[in-house]
């Protein structure tokens, strides 16, 4: 006998396996039919909100055909009272317009493209006065304003202005180049170039008044009606002779400042040079003082030279001369001198000099005293109005002085240090003697003290 039992369990597992097909059919079918049942409930939803909306749309296209009866009704009256209202602004903007062209503090003219007179204000008829004749009511413009239907032309050039009998031939005969006599040219005219599409402003053009001319500024605007149009010229002008004179005397005032400022800079140059040579010369004078002074000075001894020693010696013997007050000199020779030299040196010896004559220096402090180097080895003072007794205190306070100094004098026959000899003599100047008669006296005495052994006084 066969054993059938794993067939059965597969078997059964396939039977399991289709029951739980079912299961999900059913279910699913279960799910189907509830969508079913919602969706025919939507659909029933939406029909009754179509009915709804239709009979709505219905409504509303009534109300709209009606408003539109209404509407159509009543246009021409709306229109009608929007034109009344849009002339009524217009005419008030441009009563406006005109009653602020008529107070602005500057001439408005105002010309249409074939030269014509449109508009101009009460400062353009004030400016102009009867040089210009626009006194007569313009043919294209109103007082009131501007004129509702403009002239317009699609090309504008100089060849199609006629100046023969319009504003811009009175402004053209009556308008000069500024300060002569040479009429503005007439294609330079501020309206006539803004006729031409030219945005322009000049200010070297007079206008004629009786007898003087009213130099002005002028700036002229072309107005377009379309792009390529032009309609009208606006030309907005002003009395500027107020303003050249203030720039006049400006220029003036710059001027006289400019002159001013350069005869103060002449001024304070001038003032510099003569500062400048006034310091040269002082400086040139003193330059000059100083080589007077060096060239009077004994180069080794810085006391005065012989050429100075006789110069003044015949001064004073002059002046003396005329007071009749004796004049004394004083000659002093150092004593051994050339053993001095030949044992120390001419260096030393020089240094030994200059000792000697700083020490008389000392010595004599009158201002009118004069010591100088008479030459080699010699010192002579020069004594004005004193006396023999007074010439004696001074070479006695010499001699006193030198001895101070205690100069070493190995070879001195006298002193073991560096002594004088010295000569004084005293005379009243007269017209019948010279200087050199004092000279020789003190050097008389001089030699006497040499005679008598040196480091003497005679």
């Amino acid at each position: 006998m066969v054993d059938n039992t794993p067939n059965q369990q597969q078997l059964m597992l396939e039977i399991t396996e289709l029951q739980c097909q079912v299961e999900n059919l059913q279910r699913e079918k279960a799910e189907l039919q509830s969508l079913l049942d919602t969706k025919a409930k939507l659909v029933e939803s939406m029909e009754t909100e179509l009915k709804i909306g239709s009979e709505a749309a219905l409504q509303q296209k009534s109300d709209l055909e009606i408003l539109l009866d209404v509407t159509a009704k009543h246009s021409q009256i709306v229109e009608e009272e929007l034109e009344h209202q849009v002339k009524e602004a217009n005419q008030i903007n441009e009563k406006r317009l005109a009653q602020f062209l008529e107070a602005v503090p500057i001439g408005v003219i105002v010309i249409n493209h074939q030269g014509d007179l449109c508009y101009y204000n009460r400062k353009a008829q004030q400016i102009a006065g009867k040089a210009i004749n626009i006194s007569q009511p313009p043919r294209q413009f109103s007082r009131q304003g501007f004129a509702s239907t403009p002239l317009t032309t699609e090309s504008v050039d100089f060849e199609s202005i006629d100046p023969s009998s319009n504003i811009i031939q009175e402004i053209y005969s009556q308008t000069y180049v500024i300060h002569t006599n040479q009429p503005y040219p007439l294609e330079k005219q501020p309206l006539v170039r803004a006729l031409q599409g030219e945005y322009v402003t000049v200010n070297d053009i007079a206008l004629q008044r009786e007898d003087k001319q009213i130099p002005l500024e002028i700036s002229a605007t072309p107005i377009y009606d379309s792009p390529n149009t032009i309609s009208y010229a606006i030309a907005v002008f002003q009395d500027i002779s107020q303003r050249l004179q203030a720039e006049d005397e400006r220029i003036q005032f710059i001027k006289e400042r400019e002159a001013k400022n350069a005869a103060l800079r002449l001024n304070s140059q001038l003032q510099q040079e003569i500062a400048e040579r006034q310091r040269a010369e002082s400086n040139l004078q003193k330059a000059n003082q100083e080589l007077k002074r060096l060239a009077s000075l004994d180069g080794l001894t810085k006391v005065a030279n012989r050429r100075r020693l006789d110069e003044y010696l015949a001064q004073e013997w002059r002046i003396l001369t005329q007071e009749q007050a004796p004049l004394s000199f004083i000659l002093c020779d150092v004593d051994y001198f050339k053993h001095y030299n030949d044992t120390y040196g001419h260096q030393v010896g020089d240094d030994c000099l200059k000792r000697i004559a700083q020490a008389l220096r000392k010595t004599v402090r009158r201002s009118s005293d004069l010591v100088a180097r008479y030459g080699g080895e010699e010192f002579a003072i020069v004594l004005p109005r004193t006396s023999t007794d007074g010439a004696l205190r001074v070479a006695n306070a010499v001699q006193e002085q030198i001895n101070k100094l205690q100069i070493t004098h190995a070879h001195s026959s006298v002193s073991q240090y560096v002594t004088l000899s010295i000569g004084v003599a005293t005379l009243i100047p007269n017209q019948s003697t010279f200087p050199d008669a004092l000279i020789n006296l003190a050097d008389v005495a001089l030699y006497k003290s040499k005679q008598q052994g040196r480091n003497q006084i005679s």
